[in-house]
């Protein structure tokens, strides 16, 4: 990418408390659009600072955020330099997909909606398509969810493992990747949400439901219990909401 064309790329934010995260989201915007390429090499250190109007330490940090989600990597010697990632693997393509859902404002309701078209489907096939190992996975997430039933971060983790754990089972990569995302932007959103010992009761009660369904090869039961389990979530995210004066459109 030659200079010129970068600056077009690219915005100034000039030096600040969070000029390497929005020097990063930059880089990761133009990736994820393709204005980047995989396997080309970035503009130096110097020509981002003065693009970016910002000091050599602020775009190595930014740099480093990058390289270390795996997007970039360096390369010594002759023809060195630092390079977009040609393997971008699963991990960092939910990376990008969960920022490019961010960066298009899409809110919670409009996750919520979609979780009501995708995830009975994934249930339903993840009931016809699941292994031994498959299931065992899926019990291990439920067991989870009543291993860390009074601890907040790891309830939640548990809660969001579950579900993704159900999508892997449907053997479909791309069906797993889109699950993925969706389901890290709802968790952020329910980060900032405090669940009763009730709500994770209901949680726990319709994912062994779900779980035991999968487990007797029975697709409609599975695809029941998701849909039941949904329409319980938004009965309680709204409730939870009103209480905790939280803003589901505005997530």
């Amino acid at each position: 990418m030659r200079s010129s064309k970068s600056r077009k790329v690219f915005r100034v934010i000039s030096d600040g408390k969070a000029a390497p995260q929005r020097i990063a989201e930059q880089i990761k915007k133009a990736i994820f659009e393709g204005k980047i390429k995989p396997g080309q090499k970035l503009p130096s250190e110097m020509e981002f600072c003065e693009m970016f109007n910002t000091s050599r330490v602020t775009v190595r940090d930014a740099l480093l955020m990058l390289k270390n989600a795996g997007l970039i990597y360096v390369k010594r010697g002759a023809g060195g330099g630092t390079f977009v990632a040609e393997d971008l693997n699963e991990d960092r393509l939910t990376f990008l997909l969960t920022d490019f859902i961010k960066w298009k404002n899409i809110s919670i309701v409009d996750v919520m909606q979609t979780r009501k078209i995708v995830e009975p489907e994934i249930a339903y096939m993840a009931a016809i398509n699941a292994t031994e190992s498959d299931i065992r996975n899926i019990w291990e997430a439920v067991d989870e969810l009543e291993r860390f039933f009074r601890t907040k971060v790891r309830f939640r983790a548990s809660d969001e493992n579950f579900h993704k754990t159900l999508a892997e089972a449907v053997k479909n990569p791309l069906l797993a990747l889109f699950q993925a995302s969706i389901i890290d932007i709802l968790f952020r959103f329910l980060s900032t949400v405090t669940w009763t010992e009730e709500h994770k009761k209901r949680i726990i009660h319709f994912h062994k439901e779900i779980a035991r369904k999968v487990e007797k090869k029975d697709p409609e039961g599975a695809k029941k219990a998701m849909e039941e389990h949904l329409r319980d979530m938004e009965d309680i995210l709204s409730s939870v909401c009103k209480e905790q004066q939280l803003s589901l459109k505005d997530a």
